[in-house]
């Protein structure tokens, strides 16, 4: 939790073990502008508090610091999970669910938006390629077809996560339906019939075997691994304490 609240709320050299220097947070660096957070419903109930605070005051204090500091930020929060079930359950707090909650937006799982699934897959794989130094890979018809007959249980995060796999172990840039691992996480892709009920997992298992799939591909280089990923070092550090990795 500190290094979540270091990240957003930054802190004064010396306040940790490892706080060599002073640090913004990323909500000074983004004052007069837009933070996104993602996945606020796994925020611990103490941190609710403090990020209830922030919004509230417009003000934020660095780990280690008596001094308050004013800013100005519009948020962007998302979940996968029904907030407003885990309000009513008791589970995350109603003041900042009413702060946080201004616009709502809702989208229908990747399954009811079945014609985005292709525009989505193939602007993933360009950023993918873009960030590996590498030509834009292409979408065969075959691979294409069989994102289309999948049910994508996790989502957008799921299609982003079997892209990627799919890249990892291929040299050339024409990822075909064999590269595909759909099965590893949630078994076959659908049968024609489309009746087939696919088998389920937490979405956190999802991203546990990703992470532990593309650390073992980057021999346990949690630098690499993260540029792989595209997240930071701290993130994947925090990521790896909570599957038990590290």
């Amino acid at each position: 939790e500190n290094l979540l609240e270091s990240e957003l709320f930054g802190h004064k050299r010396g306040s940790f073990t490892g706080a060599h220097k002073d640090q913004k947070g990323l909500f000074e660096a983004a004052d007069k502008g837009t933070l996104f957070l993602d996945e606020v419903a796994e925020l611990s109930a103490n941190f609710q508090v403090k990020l209830l605070r922030a919004l509230q005051d417009h003000r934020i204090r660095r780990i280690g610091d008596t001094r308050e500091i004013k800013v100005d930020v519009r948020i962007i929060a998302a979940s996968n999970k029904d907030i407003a079930q885990l309000v009513r359950e008791g589970h995350f707090r109603q003041d900042l669910f009413f702060r946080i909650k201004v616009i709502p937006i809702f989208l229908p799982p990747l399954r009811k938006r079945r014609e985005d699934i292709i525009p989505l897959a193939e602007s993933c794989l360009e950023r993918l390629g873009n960030r590996m130094g590498r030509r834009k890979p292409v979408l065969t018809e075959t691979a294409k077809g069989r994102l289309l007959d999948y049910d994508w249980p996790g989502n957008v995060r799921e299609l982003e996560n079997t892209l990627e796999r799919s890249l990892i172990f291929k040299k050339d840039n024409r990822v075909d339906s064999g590269d595909l691992m759909l099965e590893g996480c949630f078994g076959p892709s659908r049968e024609p019939s489309r009746d087939a009920t696919p088998q389920l997992i937490p979405l956190d298992e999802v991203e546990r075997r990703h992470v532990l799939l593309v650390l073992e591909h980057c021999g346990r280089n949690r630098a690499q691994a993260a540029k792989i990923l595209g997240i930071g070092y701290n993130t994947l550090w925090r990521k790896l304490k909570k599957y038990g990795l590290s």
